[in-house]
């Protein structure tokens, strides 16, 4: 990882379930897709069946890509049945869209792509490309120079770059895999969801906050509701800790969030996007 690239990841599938193998627009060794930095989320044109352009956001936190579902419908996508989805607000069922002829940062063409139908607050964009759209190919995302860059043939050199201790792992068939890393905090190493679509920087699930005696109510803290995929994540607490360590890097001091969800989880915690703009 560099101030450049926020993150180069490489794995199976592209933007969702039920994927085809990616093809390019371009025959060169590297396919450069537009993106653009809207506050704090990282936002990719998309276009369906030849129309129009719209943004999405990029989002590594999810496993299958999600769509507004009166945008979906206005595009007059073929419902195909459902599927079961969990995040920070427990799991749900959303009905499943295809969409043909799929172009990503005008760039790279997917004959078809599923999305799931959600209505959870998008705002200006139409949706949300889960973290195959990286994890198919070696990719960098440049935020200074609005691109994305995806090398076919891999990506031999990595000057500059931190290597991360964690990996990619995949949850159900079809699922696109998901990165994660190792941080500290407060000198404590902890597992780490990384999220592209958290516009925050990191937090912690309950479980892994109670463990490192933070999740008190002697200590200080500011309420703050969580909410995300599957409704509301309850009542959190924003939280001073001594430090966080993460891609080589030490702050000190830092606000973090803990998050009151009920879920059974692997990681302990998630680092979203302003810690890894770092």
């Amino acid at each position: 990882m560099n101030r450049r690239s926020v993150l180069r990841l490489a794995a199976a599938t592209l933007a969702s379930t039920l994927t085809t193998r990616l093809s390019a627009t371009v025959s060169d060794p590297v396919i450069v897709g537009r993106i653009a930095l809207r506050g704090r989320r990282i936002v990719i044109p998309v276009s369906f069946n030849g129309g129009p352009s719209y943004d999405f956001i990029i989002d590594t936190g999810t496993v299958v890509s999600l769509i507004e579902e009166a945008f979906a419908q206005s595009l007059r996508l073929s419902r195909r049945g459902n599927t079961n989805l969990g995040g920070i607000g427990g799991r749900d069922t959303y009905p499943l869209y295809m969409a043909n002829d799929v172009v990503f940062g005008d760039a790279v063409r997917q004959p078809v792509a599923a999305f799931a139908g959600h209505n959870s607050g998008f705002g200006e964009f139409k949706g949300a490309l889960a973290a195959g759209i990286l994890t198919a190919l070696d990719s960098d995302l440049d935020l200074e120079a609005e691109e994305w860059r995806v090398y076919p043939n891999g990506r031999r050199s990595r000057p500059g770059f931190v290597k991360l201790k964690g990996g990619f792992e995949s949850g159900r068939a079809g699922d696109s895999p998901r990165l994660f890393a190792e941080a500290e905090v407060n000198g404590r190493p902890l597992r780490f969801l990384v999220d592209t679509g958290a516009p925050g920087g990191l937090s912690l699930h309950e479980g892994a906050a109670k463990k490192l005696g933070l999740w008190d109510d002697r200590r200080p803290y500011a309420p703050q509701r969580t909410r995300g995929i599957g409704g509301s994540g309850g009542l959190g607490r924003l939280v001073r800790v001594d430090s966080i360590t993460f891609a080589g890097r030490r702050f000190e001091r830092p606000v973090i969030l803990l998050r009151q969800d009920g879920n059974s989880r692997d990681e302990d915690g998630i680092i979203g996007f302003s810690l890894l703009r770092g």
